[in-house]
């Protein structure tokens, strides 16, 4: 069955739960972090934190995805 595929189902479900739970829990938990900070200071350190902690949780969550298929046991193989 060409329509359905197992691979696209995937992506789709893991692209949209990041983006329910970045926009929701993420957004919501780090703007209390700014509550205590000056308005001038908050400007510049919003965009630090926005862009460089955001990439950098990126590169490591790809690290971690990484490392953990790599040490994944592949699939047997038999000899005939």
């Amino acid at each position: 069955m060409g329509v359905f595929d197992a691979r696209l189902l995937s992506a789709v479900l893991c692209r949209g739960s990041h983006d329910v739970l970045s926009n929701s829990l993420f957004r919501s938990a780090y703007e209390l972090l700014y509550t205590p900070v000056p308005d001038a200071d908050k400007r510049a350190a919003k965009q630090v934190v926005d862009v460089a902690f955001d990439k950098l949780g990126a590169l490591l969550g790809g690290a971690v995805t990484l490392a953990a298929v790599q040490l994944a046991p592949g699939p047997r193989r038999c000899c005939s």
